[in-house]
């Protein structure tokens, strides 16, 4: 079995803000450290699900209302 290493969210304080806030760090703090990392993420998550589809049209329907779980 192959895994690739996709990437890393780096220790943030603006995640312990977003929490204590009761908030998604990702719409408290959006240009965060960690932000950027989740989302640099999900770029490569989605390549994996969908490799033909370019990356902008990805980015432009973003991850709102979309599920994380299963």
């Amino acid at each position: 079995m192959d895994l690739d290493f996709l990437g890393s969210v780096p220790d943030d304080p603006v995640v312990k803000q977003a929490v204590r806030q009761q908030m998604p760090f990702l719409q408290l703090a959006p240009q965060s450290k960690a932000a950027q990392a989740v989302l640099h993420l999900a770029d490569r998550l989605q390549e994996l699900r969908f490799p033909r589809l370019q990356r902008s049209k990805l980015r432009a329907q973003g991850l709102k209302g979309q599920s994380l779980g299963p």
